[in-house]
Formats: structure tokens, C-alpha cells, sequence
């Protein structure tokens, strides 16, 4: 089974990206669903979900579920045709502004579009107070710790504070409805 590690770095403001970065729009779910589907496929994170299970952890993801969505701190870029192509979201998990997804679509990796959203979810949390940012990585997924590590992401111990009660419900929920689909889908 892949190891996940926790990494932290501290947030600086960055000059603004030459590229249209826009703050995440909860109405385009399901064009956000699919770009992630897109870019998790065949990957170390990819389980095997398909597009139900991607909306449904998006969906999931803006109701809470890795806690509150720092919507001021997360962002997603559009192509020349308004498409988005990559997307990041930082949620407040367990009280520190951790960067929860971050995607790419396949046809545009390698183009700094990664970088650039992180750094605007830097200079955005740096801008409100915050100090850190935190992630948690698959080891086993190279292509993102090398990003992280080259940004000046550091592995830092993990935290051993229990989940709080309402996040253990809902992650219920969620392997319920998760469970339910798979029967349900082919």
C-alpha cells in the first residue's frame, strides 16, 4: 500500500502568474470532475474511480469534507477557450491551510501550471495571515514530490490528533455512497 507523507512550507507572496487564474467556481463541478478524473487516471492515486465517484469527491470536497474550503486561497486556470486545466484547492484541515487537490489536465503538464497555482494559493494565504502550507503526497507519486520538493516543500512529522466526530460521520457517508456506487456502476 502507497505511503502518504505530510509536507509544509512557508508562504510567501509571488509576483501574479502571466496566466488566467481564476478563483474556483463551484458551478462548473462537473467540468472540474472531469479535468480530475483526467489527470488521476493511471496515476498512483488512481483507484480505479470513475466519473460518478470524481463528482462525488468534489461535491464532497465543497461541502467540507477535508474541512472548510479556503475559497480565497484556491484557484483554477482556463485555457484560451475558457476550459479549465488545472485546478487547486486548500481546505482548512484540522486548522492548517492544506493543499487537498491539485490537478492538471494531460495535455497541459510540464507547462508550469502547477506552480503557478500553487504560488497564488501561497501569496493568497500569506495576504490573509497564514504562515505554512501543508499537503499530503503519495510517495509513490514522483512527478508531485518532485513539484513539491523543488518549490521548497519539506516532509514534517504527522500529526497524531484524532479526526473530530462530524469529519468521521461524514467520511461514513461517504464510503456508504462510495460502496453503493461501485455496486452500481459497471
Amino acid at each position: 500500500m502507497a505511503q502518504r507523507i505530510k509536507m509544509a512550507k512557508d508562504v510567501r507572496i509571488h509576483p501574479e502568474p502571466l496566466l488566467d487564474v481564476r478563483p474556483v467556481d463551484k458551478g462548473r463541478l462537473e467540468e472540474i470532475a472531469d479535468l480530475m478524473l483526467n489527470a488521476y487516471r493511471n496515476t498512483p492515486d488512481y483507484e480505479g474511480e470513475n466519473r460518478i465517484d470524481a463528482l462525488r469527491e468534489i461535491s464532497m470536497l465543497f461541502r467540507g469534507l477535508y474541512g472548510d474550503l479556503m475559497n480565497e486561497a484556491s484557484f483554477m486556470i482556463l485555457d484560451e477557450h475558457e476550459a479549465i486545466v488545472s485546478c487547486l484547492f486548500i481546505c482548512s484541515f484540522r486548522g492548517e491551510p492544506t493543499l487537498t487537490y491539485l490537478f492538471t489536465g494531460r495535455d497541459h503538464l510540464r507547462k508550469g501550471l502547477a506552480k503557478a497555482l500553487i504560488q497564488s494559493g501561497e501569496s493568497a494565504l500569506a495576504l490573509s495571515g497564514h504562515q505554512k502550507l501543508y499537503l499530503y503526497v503519495n510517495t509513490e507519486n514522483h512527478p508531485a514530490l518532485s513539484l513539491y520538493q523543488k518549490i521548497g516543500f519539506e516532509e514534517v512529522p504527522l500529526s497524531n490528533r484524532p479526526l473530530a466526530p462530524e469529519i468521521k460521520e461524514e467520511l461514513q457517508e461517504v464510503d456508504l455512497l462510495l460502496e453503493e456506487g461501485s455496486r452500481t456502476t459497471p
